[in-house]
């Protein structure tokens, strides 16, 4: 995913029952679709418009301010991950499934299970990622170094 920007996103088109247009915008990278955000919480799909937009990204601030995360409209230098710098990702794999292995040790499967479905939006074996959803195996990775303990 591209570190440089905050969403990346891909809107489709479909007709309801009545022949209206309804337009989605997906946040989340699945099999057919590539898209992605930097924020843990943003919802997969939602109605594609300006308000829908500024709602989701709220509540997602939101959400992440509730599990800790520091709120600031201040605006600082970030650091911008390069690609020598990043994982790889059959290295990412690797670590979790070493992860995995301990999930399965502290008897905490359920909670991992939830949390793969969370970032992926349905319940999967995190082997079945593919390498353009590597962001939100990423995120998984944190969040069960999180849950088993580092």
């Amino acid at each position: 995913m591209n570190r440089i920007v905050d969403i990346i996103g891909y809107i489709h088109v479909y007709f309801d029952e009545e022949e209206n247009s309804q337009r989605i915008l997906y946040t989340r990278s699945t099999p057919d679709v590539v898209a992605g955000s930097r924020f843990k919480f943003m919802k997969t799909k939602i109605p594609f418009g300006y308000e829908e937009l500024v709602n989701a990204l709220t509540d997602a601030i939101e959400e992440e301010g509730r599990h800790g995360a520091i709120i600031s409209n201040e605006r600082k230098a970030q650091y911008i991950e390069t690609s020598e710098d990043s994982i790889t990702f059959s290295e990412l794999m690797k670590k979790s499934k070493e992860l995995w292995g301990r999930v399965v040790e502290k008897n905490l499967i359920e909670d991992a299970l939830e949390i793969i479905e969370k970032y992926f939006g349905r319940k999967m074996k995190l082997s079945e990622a593919e390498e353009q959803q590597k962001d939100l195996v990423e995120l998984v990775v944190s969040d069960l170094e999180d849950l088993v303990g580092n």
